[in-house]
């Protein structure tokens, strides 16, 4: 069974809908100055020009989304701070103003997840027939991206009757829309097909063997 790599079409909410899909979002390095990608525990300052009442200082939750009054979850880490303020506008606009205008700022960073200067971290979530299912803040190697299979292994590996070649990764695009993307482990283990690239706050969906008898 061939795979589709994280890199090119998947599909969005259903079978029937295709379109491209979204980037690894891969979180710099958090070493003083280099402030790179939206991380958890950073504040968060918002302006809304048409409401006043969405105003305020938003700190990014462990799941990695801030939460608004009337507007719920918006999950932000792992973007940058012009891709975050976008998502934040088009959820504001979707539940409550048709052209709202967003300004979105970062006014403190608090990663102190690593003790090591320049280290990365990213959050990603484990589930189906997983030792270990749940979040994970995984460390993400010197000069490289962290792959879906090699993700799988430092977070526990996979259950006894997991389905290498029936896993998926769930991502989601800068509208709040999560595409599925499949991925053949088998494969991968194999040494078949490169370990695509996992990004922040990814979804991995291991399904269970089906047996026949």
């Amino acid at each position: 069974m061939a795979a589709i790599l994280l890199g090119g079409i998947g599909c969005s909410n259903g079978p029937s809908s295709t379109g491209d899909v979204p980037a690894a979002a891969i979180p710099k390095s958090t070493e003083p100055g280099n402030r790179g990608a939206i991380g958890i525990g950073d504040d968060l300052e918002l302006f809304v020009k048409e409401d006043p009442v969405f105003n305020g200082t938003y700190r990014v939750r462990e799941r990695g989304d801030i939460i608004i009054p009337d507007i719920g979850r918006i999950p932000v880490a792992g973007l940058d701070v012009p891709s975050a303020e976008r998502r934040v506008e088009s959820y504001i606009e979707k539940g409550q103003i048709k052209d709202a205008t967003v300004i979105l700022d970062r006014t403190s960073n608090q990663d102190k997840t690593s003790s090591v200067p320049g280290a990365r971290r990213m959050l990603v979530y484990m589930t189906g027939v997983v030792a270990k299912p749940g979040q994970h803040m995984l460390s993400i190697p010197e000069g490289r991206s962290l792959g879906v299979y090699e993700a799988i292994l430092i977070s526990g590996g996979l259950g006894r009757f997991a389905d290498e070649q029936k896993v998926y990764v769930t991502r989601m695009d800068a509208k709040g829309m999560r595409h599925r993307i499949p991925v053949n482990i088998k494969l991968i283990r194999q040494g078949s097909i490169p370990d695509p690239a996992i990004g922040y706050g990814d979804v991995v969906v291991v399904s269970e063997k089906v047996f026949g008898f």
